[in-house]
């Protein structure tokens, strides 16, 4: 998971350039816009403060917190998450939860963006004219400088009333981001209990 995860950052932290491009409907280039928006403000600031970054966190933590947060689904992603076991926990354990899920993220992205060198992003064209729906899916790859294989990051966007479109999930390679968490926290909170992973994410200082 941490492999695939970090990956994840690597697209959340570097530019973007257009590998082909078909012709996309309405909901597709606003979920579009969500993602290219983002990425393209997360790799102008830090390209032009990397060093202030590198020597304050809080500054670097700050700098995700106000570009990626607004574009994601946080409320939507935890109850994903937490599935299940949503239902046995208060509003203020819900809560709770979602700003320590949140924390974690913007630290783990934070950290990752400052061992990126030269990573290119492609949007890839969809294989078919995308359809107008409630969900989209923004399709990427992640190109190194090292020649390897490129890593393909889908994002899917997600809009309930098809006018505000945020990410609601990342699939890398083939795997949803938002299904290995649910995973690991599951097991986590029956062993353990809501309260422990809150508690312990609340911990994480990275």
């Amino acid at each position: 998971m941490k492999s695939r995860y970090l990956a994840c950052c690597f697209y959340m932290a570097t530019g973007i350039f257009s590998l082909s491009w078909a012709a996309p409907g309405d909901d597709y280039n606003r979920a579009h816009e969500v993602v290219s928006g983002m990425t393209g403000a997360l790799l102008d600031n830090i390209d032009k403060n990397i060093d202030v970054y590198k020597r304050d966190s809080d500054e670097l933590f700050a700098l995700v917190e106000s570009i990626i947060v607004p574009a994601v689904d946080l409320e939507k992603m935890s109850k994903v998450v937490l599935a299940r076991h949503i239902k046995n926990m208060s509003a203020r354990q819900q809560l709770d939860f979602q700003l320590a899920f949140k924390s974690m993220l913007i630290q783990s992205y934070s950290k990752t963006l400052l061992l990126l060198t030269g990573i290119r992003i492609g949007f890839l064209s969809p294989e078919a004219p995308p359809e107008n729906n409630k969900y989209q899916i923004i399709k990427t790859e992640i190109i190194t400088a090292d020649g390897k294989p490129p890593v393909r990051v889908d994002y899917v966007v997600f809009s309930e009333d098809r006018e505000r479109w945020l990410i609601l999930d990342l699939i890398v390679d083939g795997l949803s981001l938002l299904k290995q968490f649910r995973e690991a926290y599951s097991s986590e909170i029956d062993e353990h209990g809501v309260d422990a992973l809150i508690e312990r994410l609340q911990g994480i200082d990275l």
